[in-house]
C-alpha cells in the first residue's frame, strides 16, 4: 500500500475512533469536519516525503496532539 493510502486509512481510523468516543460520551467534543481537514493535509505530507523530507518530521509539522501520537504509533516512528 502506498503512503497516500496508508495515511488516508490511518486518519480515517482515528476519526472513527473519535466519533465512537463521542457517541459513548456526548460531552466529549467531536468535530464532524475534522476528517476533511486531516485528508487535505495527507497530500502535503506525501509531497514533502516525495521531495526527500523525513516522514516523522513532516507528520509533526502537519498534525498535532492525539492524532500525531496515533500516526507516529501507526507508522512505528
Amino acid at each position: 500500500m502506498n503512503l497516500t493510502r496508508q495515511l488516508e486509512h490511518a486518519v480515517t481510523q482515528f476519526d472513527r475512533m473519535q466519533e465512537h468516543v463521542h457517541r459513548i460520551n456526548p460531552k466529549r467534543y467531536y468535530n464532524q469536519y475534522a476528517l476533511g481537514i486531516y485528508l487535505r493535509r495527507v497530500d502535503d505530507v506525501v509531497q514533502a516525503v516525495n521531495k526527500g523530507a523525513n516522514l516523522k518530521d513532516t507528520l509533526s509539522l502537519a498534525y498535532n496532539g492525539a492524532l500525531l501520537s496515533f500516526l507516529l504509533k501507526h507508522f512505528k516512528l
